[in-house]
């Protein structure tokens, strides 16, 4: 099953996340930036970045982590959902 995102979930998250402190926001007109609020937040990207480096092997042979979901179309009904 594919996830997409609207922009009014993306509005709302973006809103909850500033409200929470993890984002700062300037407006300017009808714009609105964002940028995150606390610096330990690139470092924490900085280390799963490196985590996932050092461990690259280990993941991309993982059985337990999903694939990516399939591009193929899918027909609800249709023996092996194929279009």
């Amino acid at each position: 099953m594919t996830r997409r995102t609207t922009p009014a979930l993306t509005l709302l998250s973006r809103v909850c996340l500033s409200d929470c402190g993890f984002l700062h926001v300037r407006r300017d007109g009808r714009f609105a930036y964002y940028h995150v609020a606390d610096p330990r937040v690139g470092e924490l990207v900085r280390l799963a970045r490196s985590l996932a480096s050092d461990n690259a092997a280990a993941l991309a042979a993982c059985v337990r982590i999903a694939p990516p979901p399939s591009t193929e179309h899918r027909v609800p009904g249709r023996p092996g959902g194929s279009a």
